[in-house]
């Protein structure tokens, strides 16, 4: 996710567990605690507006993840793509994904394009 955007200061209450474990979680990424709270809220929002969707730590960094299956939104899009969008002949060769699950990983990466064009940049270089 893009770090660089302009970002406006909110303010908000969270209970004193909620900012144990934010203040934690920033102390293990080495990060502020309005670092952290930021990609939290960014995360939560793309997953309700993308239902299906989480998020992972790997050693790509912290990616979009179609829940309950091996892929990286990224794989799917690169599958996708490489398939010309013949969804039959994915499925065929693919037994891991089901239509819902293409449809899902495709509409974040409409939305989120220079996120997952920049895996698949990155992957095109690793290789």
């Amino acid at each position: 996710m893009p770090a660089t955007r302009q970002r406006k200061p909110i303010s908000g209450r969270v209970s004193e567990e909620n900012e144990r474990q934010l203040r934690a979680l920033a102390r293990q990424e080495r990060r502020t605690v309005s670092q952290v709270l930021a990609r939290l809220v960014e995360e939560g929002l793309r997953m309700r507006r993308h239902p299906g969707i989480t998020f992972v730590d790997g050693p790509q960094g912290r990616r979009a993840h179609l829940a309950g299956t091996g892929f990286d939104v990224w794989e799917v899009v690169a599958l996708h793509r490489a398939y010309e969008g013949d969804v039959a002949r994915l499925l065929g060769d693919h037994s891991g994904l089901d239509r819902r699950e293409i449809e899902i990983a495709v509409a974040y990466g409409e939305a989120h394009r220079d996120e997952i064009d920049g895996f698949l940049t990155e992957n095109d270089q690793a290789g």
